[in-house]
């Protein structure tokens, strides 16, 4: 009978295939999403070590352009992991009201059916934690070469103490600062 086609031929889709077909995308959303997130975890790693060889190495044009980079990389990683979390909260994955977070994603029970997403999570869980510990080994070189530097500045602001004929610094005026030379933190 014209007009009565099979569903396929009408080109209607069904309540129920549609949920099949939304319940085979989400998976390799989340994988794309998840290598997404770890091309740029592995890049912060990179990025980090480059910048501690430039602060180190004290090449001011490196450390400009390392910043620069790892600016746009946190930029980038924050964006994916919004995506993530988005994906997340429209599927479920993850208990109401619960913040995105690699490692909750990794708990979760919505992937127990899905093994190579709980894997790959549970990988960019790990890299997570190194490129953290890379960071943090940066912030610590950073503040001690700010404190270093506070001290050899207020070395050179300090006014010469006069000479009074005892050793190369002579004699010093009770209670007159002494300069600071070295790291007494450790």
């Amino acid at each position: 009978m014209p007009g009565w086609g099979s569903d396929e031929e009408s080109g209607t889709v069904h309540k129920e295939d549609a949920v099949q077909t939304q319940v085979r995308e989400w998976p390799a959303t989340l994988e794309t999403l998840l290598a997404t997130e770890q091309v740029a975890y592995t890049e912060l790693r990179d990025s980090s070590l480059a910048l501690r060889k430039a602060l180190i190495q004290g090449h001011t044009d490196q450390i400009q352009t390392e910043v620069a980079r790892h600016q746009a990389l946190l930029a980038r990683l924050h964006a994916v992991q919004t995506q993530s979390g988005e994906l997340c909260r429209r599927e479920e994955l993850l208990a109401a009201g619960q913040e995105y977070s690699l490692t909750r994603l990794a708990q979760s029970d919505a992937l127990e059916e899905e093994p190579a997403l709980r894997e790959r999570a549970q990988a960019s869980v790990q890299l997570a934690s190194e490129v953290t510990r890379e960071m943090a080994h940066n912030r610590q070189l950073i503040a001690r070469l700010s404190d270093w530097m506070a001290r050899e500045i207020r070395v050179l602001l300090e006014p010469l103490q006069p000479s009074a004929g005892y050793g190369a610094k002579g004699a010093q005026e009770p209670g007159a600062p002494a300069p600071a030379l070295i790291d007494r933190r450790g």
